[in-house]
């Protein structure tokens, strides 16, 4: 994902999964009639979604930001750098619900606080550069998620809007994908 000549280093996105898995996931489209060309991570989707639209939502492709994303999943936390994917962490809701399988907006905030706040640690380990703002993106729970981030952290916060209005978050990740 990127390269310093001068100091002879390369910067290399790496993601695994166990082969069995996509086998599995490549029968399942074969047997419904589809033929599977490509699969990758959604962070991957969602981080060309960032670089290929960029003028058009409002991002600066040579600076670095924090992408959360709020799904029906869970909390994605992606670091971009210069229209890159770099990093992820996700937490899936599973591991917030209380034992009746509810998130509550103390434990939502808390999480989003502690995980961002790694994140941003992670960040200040590996690079000098600030990081711009942080890019929210949520089908759910937005404005908690923008007022927590703007309560407790300097960064600005941009909500991800495409320029077709009628194109809500939950489709991000396949826009992202048709751009490949």
């Amino acid at each position: 994902v990127g390269e310093d000549h001068g100091l002879l280093r390369l910067e290399i996105l790496s993601a695994f999964i166990d082969r069995a898995t996509v086998d599995e996931i490549a029968r399942a489209f074969s047997a419904a009639g589809f033929l599977a060309v490509i699969m990758e991570p959604r962070a991957l989707s969602l981080t060309r979604l960032l670089r290929e639209r960029s003028m058009t939502i409002g991002i600066d492709v040579d600076k670095s930001y924090i992408f959360v994303g709020i799904d029906s999943s869970g909390i994605d936390f992606l670091i971009v750098r210069r229209g890159q994917l770099y990093f992820e962490y996700f937490t899936p809701w599973r591991d917030v619900m209380d034992e009746r399988g509810e998130v509550s907006p103390s434990i939502f905030e808390a999480t989003v606080i502690r995980n961002l706040h790694q994140v941003v640690n992670f960040y200040g380990q590996h690079w000098t550069e600030p990081i711009f703002e942080v890019v929210l993106s949520a089908t759910a729970l937005r404005d908690e998620a923008k007022k927590t981030i703007s309560l407790n952290f300097q960064f600005p916060v941009h909500e991800l809007a495409l320029a077709d209005p009628s194109i809500s978050s939950e489709w991000f990740i396949a826009v992202g994908c048709g751009l490949r």
